[in-house]
């Protein structure tokens, strides 16, 4: 094996390529082997540390996939025990280069160059942020120019108007004719500051070269003979002087514009990848008026990063807000991704949360996401908060077909007015819902939602607010750590597996569980105090060794990587005091070892938080049922997220692991500096990359305790109320806050305590008996594990049966579908595409259900991948279809 070659970025990433002669060969674990060779002896070169590897497949696209050195013996296990000849796909287990072959004869070892000093390699600003004016250098100022007014002329019919040379760079003795023929003045800036001290003051202003700053509306920057259009200002030099500070003062910053948007999209056979066809956006004031539409299609979505960027120019007075649905799953991808590929380094504030972008700011925008304050689809939310504009149809099938065909452009060109009405309508819709959200958030709360990236977000925002004056317990390592083991999550569990169809069963619910025991239970302020007993009415979490259990356990068994069981009866773990007390009052053994408590606690501490949202939800229902015109649909959907987003928000982990785009090789010490040594970097081109790690210090910011008790409290009131009170053989299954039982078991609860049920908090009421529709049977149901079940009515005359309420973790019960005996391997991506989107394969149904309590059964899966790869695909969203096997249990 030999050194191929050697490339080194700006951004201090030094990238070696090894590659085996043609005529060698290696087996994998002699591969492995040279590669720990290879690392070895870049470690040992003076300055340079070694953050990662590419290897390369042999699959369809032939790429190359990174992965840190801790993850090589992980992947080494999987490659040398995985069938490697399998077809892709398969369980959610399965890690997705089982499928594939490793390409023996190529990989790529990435480091850092720690060492001094920094190179400028092409157009760096250190003070500024650039739009990025490409095209012929020598004409850059003329770009500059046309980039402003968007003026479509050639530069050199401007050169030829004006009497300019037709060849040569420009300069700012050109401006003046410049600005007459496009009647538009600019300023032009250096890439410095001036420093000057007066008294104790150091004032720092920006060095103007030519024109006057005032306008800040057209800067140009002048650097290394190249003009750029400067978007901003950069954080780390933004200590503007007295007099530059007075001029953006009087600057109408309060001022807010929005833009909605959305893509339309069509699924590629050969990459899997999810790609733009369509792209509508419209810009408002903030009163929600439409000020401007834009719509693209297939060939020309590039032109909206153009309309963005001349936008952000426009409106850089004014805050700018882009605004889209679900787009922190989606759409962000396909923007991130097309600024990427571009090179452009206008992003900042990048938030990635789980397989979300939860927050970014490209070009000044800050982008949000209007399904995080909402949590629905844009349909049900349309119609919860009564919005006039409907969404229109479209046939997305149809464009897919077209797409396949190789003939979408031509359908486009045909039907461009129904795809255009069909786009822009969704994003006037979007824009309607947003303003009615916007203005119930401002009435009910006195906040605004562009101020917050989720609803969690929100209603936690709210409640610090209301108990500012409370000592919320904020925790070191020690007492979070045992907190944190001491979560235990609501209880899904099924008792009785298989089908019940000789009697009718019923499903009960729990109102409004989790508000219900925040408002009636006590919960902790203030500091801890270890101990090595129980204290007695004291609100604590200790480490319990549990002796017995009742036949119905209290507390389960968790593992890591393991659902929780239920079925242990000994067993040891930390505990919260209200665990303890529910073992205690159901006669279980206990030994405490030790743990922490509170001297105070307070009760009714979220009274202030749900008391408003209460009142005023009821009062929302008392006008609807008098036909008031008063009555406000959006406030009273607003109620009800806020009264059941903040439990979760509660027990949220605070997360260490951050990814960044970074730019230069001070943005890249910037970042080693706060994360820890192991660091992942992907190099997007030989100026920006991105890369990840483990923040060194992070701030614990949530009372991880309220979150751990919340669940504690719940579990509490369903096995005191249900669970303890139920006949065992008529209960069939649990999930969180709701139970399967018979109705016979049912009536007789209604009887013997009839305080449990109405329609108050913490009240239960069923849920699935008036499903039922007149002429139907049951309902009965199926049990197959946790959170897989459904309850179904059977025709009394035909004897159909129909799903009424149904649930499959893992699986889309509208859309998966179920697998013959079909040859999988010998079926392509189209033909998958094809058979997961027509009736060939039946639908997921009751005999789906019937089918997994005695054999494996295998479904057609459809999923989404959105990932950050390589450097020839770092960021895109992949559809995959799959089989999954569902492994029979008996």
């Amino acid at each position: 094996m030999y050194l191929e070659k050697i490339t080194r970025s700006v951004t201090g990433i030094v990238s070696f390529e090894y590659f085996l002669h043609e005529d060698e060969d290696v087996s994998y674990e002699e591969f492995y082997e040279i590669i720990r060779e290879k690392i070895h002896n870049v470690n040992g070169m003076t300055g340079l540390t070694t953050t990662g590897i590419n290897l390369c497949f042999l699959d369809q696209n032939s790429n190359m996939r990174y992965y840190a050195f801790d993850e090589l013996d992980q992947l080494k296990e999987a490659i040398l025990n995985a069938d490697l000849d399998a077809a892709f796909g398969g369980s959610d287990e399965m890690p997705e280069d089982y499928g594939v072959i490793l390409n023996t004869k190529r990989f790529r070892i990435n480091s850092v160059d720690c060492s001094g000093g920094n190179r400028m390699d092409g157009f760096d600003s250190d003070c500024y942020h650039c739009i990025g004016i490409g095209g012929d250098q020598n004409n850059c100022l003329i770009e500059c120019f046309k980039f402003f007014t968007g003026f479509d002329c050639s530069c050199e019919d401007v050169r030829k108007e004006l009497g300019f040379k037709l060849t040569g760079k420009l300069g700012n003795k050109h401006i003046p004719e410049l600005e007459k023929y496009f009647k538009l003045e600019v300023s032009v800036l250096l890439d410095e500051f001036d420093y000057n001290r007066n008294k104790d003051i150091t004032l720092i202003s920006p060095r103007i070269v030519y024109g006057d700053p005032g306008d800040t509306s057209s800067w140009l920057l002048f650097k290394d003979g190249h003009y750029d259009i400067i978007l901003d200002v950069k954080n780390n030099t933004l200590k503007v002087c007295l007099e530059w500070e007075e001029k953006m003062k009087r600057k109408p910053t309060n001022e807010s514009i929005y833009y909605f948007f959305d893509y339309e999209t069509v699924w590629n056979p050969e990459t899997y990848k999810l790609q733009p066809y369509s792209f509508g956006l419209i810009k408002t004031d903030k009163e929600g008026e439409i000020l401007d539409q834009q719509f693209e299609t297939l060939e020309n979505t590039e032109n909206i990063m153009m309309y963005l960027k001349k936008e952000s120019i426009k409106e850089r007075n004014k805050h700018k807000y882009l605004v889209g649905f679900n787009n922190s799953r989606f759409d962000n991808f396909l923007l991130l991704e097309e600024m990427l590929r571009k090179g452009d380094e206008n992003i900042k504030e990048l938030l990635f949360a789980g397989n979300t972008i939860l927050n970014m700011k490209i070009y000044g925008f800050e982008v949000m996401d209007l399904c995080r304050i909402l949590n629905t689809s844009l349909d049900k939310a349309c119609k919860s908060f009564k919005c006039e504009q409907q969404k229109l149809s479209l046939e997305h099938n149809v464009v897919q077909d077209m797409f396949m065909k190789g003939e979408l452009q031509q359908y486009l060109q045909k039907n461009y007015k129904k795809v255009k009405d069909y786009n822009l309508m969704d994003v006037k819709t979007l824009a309607e819902l947003y303003f009615k959200i916007q203005e119930a958030v401002i009435t009910l709360c006195g906040m605004n939602i562009k101020d917050f990236s989720t609803i969690a977000g929100m209603s936690y925002e709210i409640f610090k607010r209301k108990n500012k004056d409370k000592d919320i317990p904020i925790h070191g390592d020690m007492e979070k750590s045992m907190i944190r083991e001491s979560v235990v999550g609501g209880r899904a569990q099924i008792f009785n597996k298989g089908e019940y169809n000789t009697e009718p069963l019923c499903c009960i619910d729990c109102v409004s569980l989790y508000p219900y025991v925040m408002l009636n239970n006590v919960f902790p302020i203030g500091e801890t105090c270890f101990t090595e007993k129980y204290i007695e009415n004291k609100i604590g979490v200790y480490k319990v060794e549990i002796i017995t259990q009742p036949h119905i356990s209290i507390i389960p068994t968790r593992t890591k990587n393991n659902p929780l069981d239920w079925e242990s009866k000994d067993l040891e773990r930390f505990l919260t005091s209200q665990d303890i007390d529910t073992l205690v009052k159901h006669g279980c053994k206990l030994e405490i070892v030790y743990g922490v408590y509170w001297n105070e606690d307070i009760g009714q501490l979220f009274k202030s938080y749900f008391t408003p949202l209460v009142e005023e939800k009821k009062r929302q229902d008392k006008l609807k049922e008098d036909s008031n015109e008063e009555y406000n649909a959006a406030i009273r959907e607003l109620c009800k997220l806020l009264m059941n987003s903040l439990s979760g928000k509660l027990i949220q982990r605070d997360y260490a692991q951050i990814i960044e785009i970074v730019k230069g090789r001070e943005g890249m010490n910037a970042f080693r500096q706060k994360c820890n040594a192991q660091i992942s970097i992907l190099e997007i081109n030989s100026k920006i990359c991105i890369v990840s790690g483990t923040l060194q210090q992070y701030i614990n910011k949530m009372p991880t305790i309220y979150g751990s008790l919340i669940y504690s409290y719940a579990r509490s009131h369903m096995y005191n109320t249900i669970l303890s009170k139920v006949d065992y053989n008529q209960l069939y299954g649990m999930d969180t806050d709701s139970a399967f039982i018979t109705i016979k078991q049912y009536l007789h609860l209604r009887e013997n305590h009839p305080r449990l049920f109405g329609n108050e908090f913490g009240q239960f009421k069923e849920e699935v008996i008036e499903l039922l529709n007149e002429g139907e049977e049951g309902p009965f149901g199926i049990f197959v594990a946790p959170k897989c079940y459904c309850f179904y009515a059977i025709h009394t005359n035909s004897k159909k049966e129909r799903l009424i309420k149904a649930r499959f973790k893992g699986i889309n019960i509208n859309r998966d579908r179920i697998w013959g005996d079909k040859d999988f391997k010998a079926l392509n991506g189209k033909q998958l595409h094809e058979l997961y989107h027509s009736d060939t394969l039946p639908h997921i149904d009751v005999n789906f259900y019937r089918k997994c309590l005695n054999e494996d059964v295998t479904v057609l899966h459809s999923n989404l991948n959105k990932t950050i790869m390589n450097k020839d695909e770092f960021i895109n969203i992949k559809q995959h279809f799959c089989l999954k096997i569902i492994k029979c249990t008996n």
